[in-house]
This record gives C-alpha cells, sequence and structure tokens, in this order.
C-alpha cells in the first residue's frame, strides 16, 4: 500500500521516532533494514522534495490552477518532472495498527534519502509530484506523454492499492487544505523533523492516513459486513471479494490450498516409494500434465496479519474463504476415482457445485482486481507441498495450459505472486523433528484444526496458515530477531521454493519420462 501527500511547520522531536539519515556511503545498509521491516510493516508512505515548479501554463490565473482537467494537469506535471531532479525522499512504513518499525531498539524509524541528482549551481529550479518522480528515477526515463500510460506505470510499480490523502478528503466533511491542516483537524502532530523535509512529511502523512482510516471508515467497515463469508459459490462472489479487498489492507500473509480430481497421470517404472525421490524436472512435467488435464474443484483462501491475526469483519468471528468452482463435472471429467472419493467423504457436494459453483474465468477477473494477484510483492503467499496450487491457480488466471517446463513456470509464480512465497512442506527440511504431511507438521508443532474437516480446501488453508506462523516462531524468531542487525539474508534459502519443484538445482533435460493415465502399465 503506498501513500502521498503534501504541506507542514516545525515540532519539537521526541527521540521516540528518528529519520534515518540515507546517503550513498550508507545506503545498502539502510534498504538491508528496510528489507526485513518489510516483512510486517506492509503500509508504505511517500514524499519528495524537489526543486519547485518550472513550467506553468499561460493564460491561466492562478486560482484557476486547481481546477485544470486531469490531462492538463498530467503534462504541466510532466514538463516540470522531465525537467528537475529529485532532490529528496522520504519513506515510511508502517503495520496495521499504524505502529513503526523499531529495528530492535527502544525508537522508531523512518527514512530520509538525500540525492545528489540537484546541483543547486546549475539545474533549473523554482526557489520556492511525488510518485511520477519516483517512476522516472525506477524507469530510468521521462515520463510517457500521456496520463494513461502514466497511470500505467504507477500500477506496473506499486500495484493498486496506492491512496493520495488530499484526494480521500474530498469525500469528508471538513476536511481541506494542506497536509498540516488536515493532520490538525484530525489531531495529529508533527513529531519528528521539520516540514517540507521529505522524512518527517512522510511521517506525518503516515500517521495522517491511519487516523483518517480509523475516523472515517472503522464505523463503516464494523457495520458493513455481518454475514458468514466462508463458503463461496457463484451468487455471493463479487460480495465477498469486496470483503476481501479490505481484509487485504490490512492482512497481507496469504495462505492458499487447492482441490482437485487427484492423479490421473503416473511416471512409468517408478515405483511408488520413489516418486518423492523425483528430480525437479519430472516432477514439473507430471504436475504438468495433471494440472492441465484436470480442472480445479475448490480454493481456500487464508489471511493474517503478522501477529497471525485473522480479519474478523466488524464481527466476533475470524474468517477464512472457500471457493467452490463449476469447472469439474464429476459425470464426464478424468478423475482419479479414489481421490474423488475421499472428498465426497469430506463433505464436497459435486452435485451443488456444478448448479451454483462460481465460473474459474470470474474468479480470475476478481483476483487480478482485487491486487491478489499480477501485483509485485505485496503479499507473502503460504502453502503446503504448494506446486499444484499454484500451477492450478495459475491456470485460472491466465486462461491457459501450463507452459513445458518449470523455469518459465517459476517465471510465472513470480509474476503473479512475487518472490515471498513459502511451502512449508520444503521449509521443514531444514528443521530437526518435522516431517510428513500437513497434519503431521501441525501436530507436532501444536497446532490444531479449529474449523472444518481435512481435505476441505477452506479448513486446510487456515491449518497451513497457522502452522506457518508458528514454524515461523519456534525456528525463525531467534534468527528474525538477529536479522534486526543487518543480516537480512537468513529466509532465503526457504523462500520461492516449492517442495519438489526446487528449480535452482535441476538439470532442464526432458528425456526419459514417460507417462501413462492412471491405471495403465
Amino acid at each position: 500500500m503506498v501513500v502521498s501527500a503534501r504541506d507542514a511547520p516545525p515540532h519539537p522531536s521526541p527521540a521516540a521516532v528518528v529519520v534515518r539519515e540515507v546517503w550513498q556511503h550508507n545506503l545498502e545498509e539502510e534498504f538491508d533494514l528496510i528489507k526485513i521491516a518489510l516483512m510486517t510493516h506492509t503500509i508504505v508512505s511517500m514524499d519528495t522534495e524537489f526543486p519547485g515548479v518550472i513550467y506553468k501554463p499561460v493564460n491561466v490565473e492562478k486560482r484557476d490552477l486547481g481546477r485544470l482537467p486531469p490531462f492538463w494537469n498530467y503534462q504541466l506535471m510532466r514538463r516540470n518532472v522531465n525537467a528537475t531532479n529529485i532532490i529528496q525522499l522520504g519513506l515510511g512504513l508502517c503495520d496495521h495498527r499504524g505502529c513503526l518499525p523499531n529495528l530492535g531498539t527502544d525508537s522508531q524509524y523512518v527514512w530520509q534519502f538525500n540525492f545528489k541528482d540537484f546541483d543547486v549551481h546549475n539545474d533549473l529550479q523554482n526557489p520556492l509530484i511525488s510518485l511520477g518522480l519516483l517512476s522516472m528515477i525506477v524507469t530510468g526515463q521521462e515520463l510517457p506523454c500521456n496520463l494513461v500510460e502514466f497511470m500505467d506505470l504507477v500500477q506496473l510499480n506499486f500495484g493498486r492499492s496506492v491512496f493520495d490523502v488530499k484526494h480521500m478528503i474530498r469525500f469528508c466533511d471538513g476536511l481541506y487544505g494542506g497536509l498540516e491542516r488536515v493532520a490538525n483537524t484530525l489531531g495529529v502532530h508533527r513529531v519528528a523533523g521539520r516540514s517540507h523535509q521529505a522524512g518527517s512529511d512522510t511521517l506525518l502523512t503516515l500517521q495522517t492516513f491511519m487516523k483518517f482510516m480509523e475516523v472515517y471508515f472503522k464505523e463503516k467497515k464494523d457495520g458493513a459486513i455481518r454475514h458468514n463469508g466462508h463458503l463461496l459459490r457463484k451468487h455471493n462472489l463479487e460480495e465477498e471479494f469486496d470483503l476481501i479487498k479490505i481484509a487485504l489492507m490490512t492482512h497481507t500473509i496469504v495462505s492458499m490450498d487447492t482441490e482437485f480430481p487427484g492423479v490421473i497421470y503416473k511416471p512409468v517404472n517408478v515405483e511408488k516409494r520413489d516418486l518423492g525421490r523425483l528430480p525437479p524436472f519430472w516432477n514439473y512435467q507430471l504436475m504438468r500434465h495433471n494440472v492441465n488435464a484436470t480442472n480445479i474443484i475448490q480454493l481456500g483462501l487464508g489471511l493474517c496479519d503478522h501477529r497471525g491475526c485473522l480479519p474478523n469483519l466488524g464481527t466476533d468471528s475470524q474468517y477464512v474463504w472457500q471457493f467452490s468452482f463449476k469447472d469439474f463435472d464429476v459425470h464426464n471429467d478424468l478423475q482419479n476415482p479414489e481421490s474423488i472419493e475421499l472428498l465426497e467423504r469430506q463433505g464436497i457436494d459435486f452435485e451443488k457445485n456444478l448448479e451454483e459453483g462460481i465460473d474459474s474465468a470470474d474468479f480470475a477477473a476478481l483476483m487480478v482486481e482485487s491486487g491478489l494477484v499480477m501485483n509485485g510483492s505485496d503479499f507473502t503467499w503460504v502453502t503446503f507441498h504448494g506446486g499444484y496450487d499454484f500451477a492450478h491457480l495459475i491456470k485460472i488466471v491466465t486462461g491457459q495450459e501450463l507452459p513445458c517446463n518449470l523455469v518459465e513456470f517459476m517465471d510465472l509464480v513470480q509474476l503473479n505472486f512475487g518472490r515471498s512465497v513459502f511451502d512449508v512442506k520444503h521449509m521443514i527440511r531444514f528443521c530437526d523433528g518435522l516431517y510428513g504431511g500437513l497434519e503431521r507438521v501441525a501436530n507436532t508443532l501444536g497446532v490444531h484444526r479449529v474449523a472444518g474437516r481435512s481435505h476441505q480446501a477452506g479448513s486446510d488453508t487456515l491449518l497451513t496458515l497457522q502452522t506457518f506462523m508458528k514454524f515461523m516462531d519456534v525456528y525463525f524468531k531467534e534468527k528474525k530477531d538477529r536479522a534486526t542487525r543487518h543480516n537480512g539474508h537468513l529466509l532465503r534459502k526457504v523462500s520461492f521454493v516449492l517442495h519438489g519443484l526446487e528449480w535452482i538445482d535441476f538439470d532442464p533435460s526432458n528425456e526419459g519420462l514417460k507417462l501413462n493415465p492412471l491405471g495403465d502399465e
């Protein structure tokens, strides 16, 4: 989530909040800290300082500048941003409660980056436009010629969860003016630095946004949703995605599980006991053939914040979601009979799914629109033995069969879900005493199923999510504490690796793998 705004005068700076000054000599070190903080602080505020407005429209009175149409405003901003260089950029992070990162100390922190790009002696300046400047820095190019292309760049670089407080106050009685006025109206005061310093303005923007959300949106959110959003069929799909979008503002760890008709194809001349030892490329080809040949039945989606709390949607309950699809026809589609019998015993109603289930194309469109997929690295994704889960979801979202090789598949995983992807089945390889399936691992960690039944996607999703959070608490807490002292790469060996598809280690040769339909020897 990205927030932006501007304006303000000085205020004494208590030691509790520190603006970390970033220069060339400490840039990489500070970004190591930022990467650690981003694991739990996912609301991002940003402000820039630049040499002012150089170009202005001809024959437009100053009082009319605020009434220019969007296209004119963009052309004015574009000319000015392309002609000038950035001076400072402030970066603030907080969690869903508004808490700043403390980096293992008694203080809280925001960052202020100081750039050498602007030369006060030679560059264009006004002695007296934040996303535009940042887009130009990130792309290394001037801004595009039209507003639509610029907003495409904003979405590509920052996602769709972008809020401008100056725009938001238009819909709220009693709020108007610049950042300082809006902050004062909401009872928010500057606690570090001075106005027109990027770090201080970033912090004030962030705290004003959090207060704004609490004052103007809490009541609406609490009153919005009182029903059980647990089981989704086509009649309540859009309504439930509205709830999911609200929950995603503060719950950025996402767990996912799928139910499907089982394994149809299996490798020839491979004993069952050896299936777990197949090289990653073979595993991928086996998975690819099975996913391409079958249709999804259910998908579970669980969300939590960095403390492991599920969304309560303003009620006394907590929620996960279970999507039931109509794509699978039990009478006609390829299936593994043993898998179908198991799912029926666990309560899945295939006839009801056919009549009332969700069309996966509708689900895919809402997934993209919600920002859950194709949105960079806004979320951490969690699965257990998740290759098939990601494969079925990618097949739905892209509307295409899986690609021919594992490297292309992992590119699609990164494109749709980012690199903050964890497979608990892979993670337990590095921890003594943990082995087996989800239920066994959960029990070993003292995590118990609290809703639904096994082999129902919503229930398995929740158990996966709670097992992951417990796992992180037990096995990574001490390491994570040490990480605040500049050790930002501790989780790399377990992130962005799916069990059985350890793609960095495989030999991309597909010779030797032959598949038969289930039952054909």
